[in-house]
């Protein structure tokens, strides 16, 4: 049976032990740092813990207003566009030609200007 073997069935049956086996790992500095580690990992695991239960706390309470899809905020742009053709595209859909009724934009400029017509 090869050496390592035997020693690590001679260390599971307590005949010999970890620093034999792993002598470098069982120094001063080696046993120091691994001690600092594990406490620091520790420490790191309970803040991430802390973490975790504000920002479920912080869910639950926007989920009971309801879900929020998106906010966003953008910038109005005017382009110029007479209430005329807004109204005309609303009622009749965007010119087929690329050309606007001329009778049927000025009934809505005068609806507008009267406050009648269907809008």
């Amino acid at each position: 049976m090869p050496r390592f073997i035997n020693k690590n069935i001679a260390s599971l049956n307590g005949i010999i032990s970890g620093s034999d086996l792993y002598p470098a790992l069982y120094s001063d500095k080696s046993v120091q740092f691994f001690s600092t580690l594990s406490d620091k990992l520790v420490t790191m695991t309970e803040s991430l813990k802390l973490q975790f239960d504000r920002l479920r706390v912080e869910a639950l309470a926007r989920s009971a207003n309801g879900p929020v899809l998106a906010s966003v905020i953008a910038p109005s742009f005017n382009f110029g566009v007479k209430g005329e053709y807004i109204q005309y595209i609303n009622l009749y859909g965007p010119p087929a030609d690329g050309k606007f009724d001329p009778v049927l934009l000025e009934q809505i400029r005068q609806d507008l200007l009267t406050g009648g017509g269907p809008f």
